[in-house]
């Protein structure tokens, strides 16, 4: 699940010609809006990572149900409670949350 969604965010923010790196291990990911292809430590998080960027991302969320914390210093993860259909709403809703502030 974790997999589907990261590569389909990648798919979405290239499509959209936004920079964002999605690191992910396992089911757990980030969202990072730079134009750096990795970010590996906190020292390259406060100098490259829009972190303002990412919580308007975020926030722009939530009207559409989808919810992830807004601080761009902490991960999400996806459980065995998610599913396809929740990959799919997700990825939906960020579409829509991208057209609206993008």
């Amino acid at each position: 699940i974790a997999e589907r969604l990261c590569t389909g965010y990648k798919e979405l923010f290239q499509k959209k010609g936004i920079a964002v790196d999605v690191q992910n291990v396992g089911p757990m990911f980030q969202l990072m809006f730079t134009e750096r292809t990795a970010i590996r430590d906190y020292r390259e998080f406060c100098n490259f990572v829009d972190r303002a960027a990412f919580q308007k991302f975020v926030l722009s969320l939530f009207p559409f149900g989808v919810y992830a914390s807004p601080s761009a210093a902490l991960h999400s993860i996806c459980t065995v409670a998610h599913t396809d259909q929740d990959v799919d709403l997700t990825l939906e809703a960020a579409g829509r949350a991208l057209g609206k502030i993008g």
